[in-house]
Formats: C-alpha cells, structure tokens, sequence
C-alpha cells in the first residue's frame, strides 16, 4: 500500500494553517519526501509522520518555497539519529544548491546522496517501484515525479482454492463475496483492521473503539456465512498513525481477552513506524525487534518477510 500525505501546498508565502510546497510519500519501506518548503519538518509532526526513516528525497525545482526548509529537516533528522544513507534526486545543479544550503548545518550524522536528472525523462529504479521523472512547464529547470508501483494480476480466490491454497491473507478488510467463497471452501481467513483511523487527533479510546467495532461487523458477518476458521490482524501500519500503532502493541493483551479463542496475528515486518517504536535504524533488525515486543504480549502468529532473522523468536 502506498500512503501518500500532502504535508504542505501553499506557493511563495506559508499561511497559518498551510504550509509551503511538501508531499510525503511512504511504500514497502520506504519513505520519500517531494519538495522541502520553509517549515516542512513542523508540518511533519503536525501530521504524526516522522523524518528519521525518509530515504529518498525528490526536488522538483531550485526556488526557495520549495527547498528553503531543507536545512531544518536535515538537522531535525539529524537530532532523531538517522544513520542511513539519504539519497537526493533533483535537476542538474542539485548537488552545488544542497551544499550552499548546508553553510548552517555543516555537520550531519548521515551520508547524502545525489542523482541528477539530466534528461528530459528519466527514470530510477528501487526496490519494488520506480520514480519517473518529467519535465514540466516553469520558468526555471523544473520537473515532475511520477511514483509507480506496478500492478499485480486479480486475485482469483476460487481458482486459488481448487489449486490447493490452505488459508487465505486478506488485507483488504474483506467483502461478502469473498467470505462465501472461503465458506463453500471451509478455508482458514486472515481478516485485517485495513481502515485509517479518522479522528483527526486520535486518543486511545477512539482507536480501540474503531478497531474493536470494525472487526466486531466483519467476525459476525463471517460466523454468519460460516467462516468458521479466523484469524485477527489489527493492521500494524495500514492507514495507522505512529502513536495509534504504540497503542496497538500496548493494548494486544486486552485484544486478545477480547477475541476468545480466535488467534491474533501480527504483520509489522518492514513497515516504516518499527523503526520509530524499537530505536533500531535496519528495517530488518527493527522489525525482529518489534516481533518480540508483540510475542511478549501475547501475538500467535506472524507475517514477516525475514523468515531466517525471526526464527529465533519461535
């Protein structure tokens, strides 16, 4: 899943209640930042999102509304002990702009990284998707990004099932139809909390309360379509905001008590909030470390893509 978050769009000028020019953009790991306008970091924070675990960073032009807040959010990422490596994508010039701007923050604990595009289209490659770049219309060098993912095949559950498929991994939140199919087939389910929390400033309550009675609805649907075999997912970083995913981890116990004999799963393996909750820095090792904190509270099972660097915790 991709999460996108417009951190800021206003143009030349920030207005109190909108920041200059920033979107941030999360997949599979990996946390990119478009544009760095005055303030960007503040308007980060206001959104619960956080600037250690940003990887890539894509300039789209060299005026100042657009890249005058890089200084701050290089130190503020800085101040959060980032380590890794931070890769800079921009027109040509990118890397004489960044070390001028970098005059009042000389000193960082992290290794920057440049690609230039120097072509009217290009594109970079990463680990599961690409960036795309465009030129567009402005009165400096300027271009757009384009962040694909490619699209997977349809998922045909009853063609799955008469292939031998043993349990079905929904995180999708499910659908009736579906649920027939895995009646019919008398399939194991794993059901997942998919929604966003919505209250605009989250409290404990107000989580619980949306997880508890979104997978309330769904486990009364399933028993009464007779899906008999479920599995819980609360949905560790779908849609979910940092301190909603802490309260998530704290609260499994209680979870558990809720859910009776129906088993819990925890699915957090290379999400980007592990690093923010465990302090580690490797999404590997962050995400083993998270596994741990959740086996000690109680989670069956786990979804993970490290099978080798989890085997320990079982």
């Amino acid at each position: 899943m991709l999460d996108v978050c417009l951190l800021g769009t206003g143009g030349m000028m920030p207005l109190p209640h909108r920041w200059l020019t920033s979107l941030m953009a999360r997949y599979n790991g990996t946390s990119i930042l478009i544009d760095c306008g005055e303030g960007t970091q503040v308007a980060m924070k206001e959104k619960g999102w956080s600037p250690k675990p940003i990887d890539i960073m894509c300039f789209t032009h060299y005026h100042a509304d657009h890249i005058s807040g890089l200084p701050g959010m290089l130190l503020t990422m800085g101040n959060a002990e980032k380590t890794t490596p931070l890769l800079m994508i921009g027109p040509k010039g990118l890397k004489k702009v960044v070390n001028a701007l970098r005059v009042v923050a000389p000193e960082l604990p992290f290794e920057l990284q440049f690609m230039e595009i120097t072509e009217p289209e290009q594109t970079f490659s990463f680990d599961g998707f690409r960036i795309e770049t465009f030129r567009v219309n402005h009165n400096v060098i300027c271009y757009g990004y384009n962040i694909v993912i490619e699209r997977k095949g349809k998922f045909q559950l009853d063609k799955a099932m008469a292939l031998g498929a043993d349990m079905i991994n929904d995180v999708s939140g499910g659908e009736e139809a579906m649920w027939k199919v895995l009646a019919k087939h008398r399939a194991p389910y794993i059901l997942t909390h998919a929604c966003e929390i919505t209250s605009q400033c989250p409290t404990y309550d107000a989580t619980m309360s949306q997880v508890l009675d979104f997978l309330q609805a769904r486990l009364d649907m399933l028993r009464r379509l007779g899906v008999a075999d479920v599995v819980v997912d609360p949905g560790f970083g779908f849609s979910k905001r940092g301190l909603c995913n802490m309260w998530l981890l704290d609260t499994l116990p209680q979870l558990l008590e809720w859910l009776g004999d129906i088993p819990l799963l925890v699915g957090a393996s290379r999400k980007h909030f592990v690093r923010e909750i465990t302090g580690k820095n490797d999404i590997v090792e962050a995400s083993v470390a998270f596994a741990k904190l959740a086996m000690e509270r109680g989670a069956n099972f786990f979804r993970v893509h490290d099978v080798a660097a989890h085997k320990h915790l079982i």
